[in-house]
């Protein structure tokens, strides 16, 4: 199994940021801090977008072993 950085996306154009940001810790919450790389932010006219990067295990991924 190989670790990778990940992502989820939270887009919005009609929640308020309030509401984006509760669903963005929610996620966080079932990552846990130990996962977590960080939350990025951006807005434009009436468009919120949020990514929450995060380390995640790919399990079709092998690593290679250095010899």
């Amino acid at each position: 199994m190989a670790i990778r950085a990940s992502y989820k996306v939270f887009k919005s154009s009609f929640d308020s940021w309030e509401k984006m940001a509760h669903q963005v810790t929610e996620f966080l919450t079932t990552l846990g801090p130990g996962k977590v790389i960080g939350v990025s932010h951006s807005q434009e006219n009436q468009h919120g977008v949020m990514i929450v990067w995060y380390w995640d295990v790919d399990s079709t991924e092998t690593v290679a072993e250095s010899v």
